[in-house]
């Protein structure tokens, strides 16, 4: 049982990670001065 927890909550993390970067991407976006080094600093954490 104690692995189905584990994997399911490592998904729920996944999908907070994912949630967590459209939402600085889309900050980021918005400002789009320097936008390639912006968008280098959302993506630079392990999706």
């Amino acid at each position: 049982m104690a692995w189905e927890s584990a994997s399911f909550m490592k998904e729920k993390i996944k999908d907070e990670n994912k949630e967590m970067l459209q939402l600085c991407l889309h900050k980021k976006l918005t400002t789009a001065s320097d936008h390639q080094q912006e968008v280098t600093s959302c993506t630079g954490t392990e999706v």
